[in-house]
């Protein structure tokens, strides 16, 4: 079965006012902190892994400046799949998955604590 990936935009972080290349901006998104969700299987077979992150944005330029007034979420999702190493993410949910299928990393009691 194939993993299903998902956003989830937990904060976004503001610089009040910026200035750039002279000109006075109010309330720029600065960085972004989310969860990116891998999940396989449903009911009892169900595995999960969420990576938690934070995303540090570039400096907007005029032309591609959203308000915080105008912002939507797909907007902040598309600027993290922009910056983001997707795949390298993806790689460590999938470990992560495939670790819960077959745990090669069991906790055990101390064999000297008896």
């Amino acid at each position: 079965m194939a993993i299903k990936y998902t956003w989830k935009i937990k904060e976004i972080n503001i610089a009040p006012e910026l200035e750039v290349d002279g000109i006075d901006m109010i309330n720029v998104v600065r960085s972004v902190v989310y969860e990116y969700t891998g999940q396989k299987g449903s009911g009892d077979s169900k595995k999960t892994f969420t990576y938690p992150n934070i995303s540090y944005l570039p400096t907007p330029d005029n032309d591609n400046f959203i308000s915080l007034h105008d912002l939507k979420e797909s907007d902040v999702r598309e600027w993290l799949k922009s910056i983001e190493p997707i795949d390298s993410m993806k790689e460590i949910i999938i470990k992560n998955i495939e670790e819960q299928e077959k745990p090669t990393h069991v906790p055990t009691a101390l064999p000297w604590d008896k």
